[in-house]
């Protein structure tokens, strides 16, 4: 057979070489086969409420090629929300491909009892667990929608629009299951779960903050180093008590800061500003790890060099700067209580 082509002719054997001439340089995009899906481990805790729909449990988090799934459902990775952040801009692990992060990220998050939404704008909220019970608390009680909306815009997180918590609402619908998991049958009081901060943690943390500021006020007022110079000895015995005091309390107080700092996480609302907290405020073990390290490392070599008035003024200097932050986390933990 013979077919026109331009001013010539092309004959049956020329056709075939030029068909396997183009198939072989034909994109390879046009060629590839669906990745295959990579699925986790189901997990018996969390929850998932797509498009209104709450999904029960158990839960699995899998890829498929850059895509991440929710039990199946597939999800805009570019549409996330976590703690107000796109995820290209969160703290990422060296080496790890973004899917797999963000895969990581929710079963870390479901681990811990939290909640993920996906909204009707395809905006995915992934909520700690102290905001989750919070959300499932207000969408399961027999509220008006506009009461639901008000208790939502003022108790929930604060990075979603009024429009995205509406189609929420009137989209879901709730079970009696779901009401006596969040104990709203017949009356019976919410129990939070243990991730969540109750008022009596927060009460107990104020008070030893107060004490803490007390004892260090106490110190700092009734000693100061004298000038001089920073290499000039002090070898008196009250200097050497007063750096001897200021170690234990630089010890406490820190150790105050970094509870606060991991219960505060919980709330879903928290931004660690030191960077190198940020990166292992996931990892709670992590974090108090570095941080005993190296404050216990710093008090070691402060006391070694005590006798000097340079250390002394650096011990005083440290007590205030950590009464200040001790004051700073009452008046955080004083506005949670509120």
């Amino acid at each position: 057979m013979l077919t026109a082509f331009g001013r010539g002719r092309l004959t049956l054997p020329t056709s075939l070489a030029a068909a396997l001439f183009l198939a072989a340089f034909t994109p390879a995009a046009e060629q590839a086969i669906a990745p295959e899906e990579l699925k986790g481990l189901p997990l018996d805790f969390g929850h998932v409420i797509v498009e209104g729909r709450y999904l029960p449990a158990p839960h699995v988090v899998s890829t498929r090629g850059k895509q991440v799934l929710i039990d199946g459902v597939a999800i805009d990775s570019t549409k996330f929300s976590i703690r107000g952040r796109h995820p290209e801009t969160a703290p990422s692990d060296e080496g790890m491909r973004p899917e797999f992060e963000l895969q990581a990220r929710i079963e870390r998050l479901m681990a811990d009892d939290g909640l993920v939404i996906v909204f009707h704008d395809g905006t995915v909220g992934l909520i700690h667990s102290g905001d989750a019970w919070t959300v499932m608390e207000i969408l399961v009680d027999d509220l008006t929608p506009e009461a639901k909306l008000q208790s939502l815009l003022v108790d929930g997180p604060t990075r979603f629009t009024s429009n995205q918590w509406f189609s929420l609402i009137e989209s879901f619908q709730t079970t009696p299951q779901l009401q006596e998991e969040f104990g709203l049958v017949a009356g019976a009081p919410a129990t939070a779960p243990a991730g969540v901060l109750s008022e009596g943690i927060l009460y107990v943390l104020t008070v030893i903050g107060m004490l803490l500021i007390a004892a260090s006020l106490a110190v700092i007022l009734s000693h100061r180093p004298e000038l001089g110079r920073w290499s000039e000895q002090d070898l008196s015995g009250e200097s050497l008590r007063f750096a001897g005091r200021c170690a234990v309390l630089i010890g406490l107080l820190s150790v105050f800061d970094l509870a606060c700092t991991c219960l505060a996480e919980t709330t879903g609302n928290f931004w660690e500003m030191n960077p190198l907290g940020q990166m292992l405020i996931d990892h709670p073990l992590a974090l108090g790890g570095f941080k005993l390290v190296f404050t216990l490392g710093g008090l070691a070599l402060l006391l070694r060099l005590r006798r000097y008035r340079g250390t002394q003024t650096a011990f005083w200097c440290l007590c205030l700067v950590l009464t200040l932050v001790t004051l700073r986390w009452i008046t955080f933990n004083s506005l949670l209580l509120a």
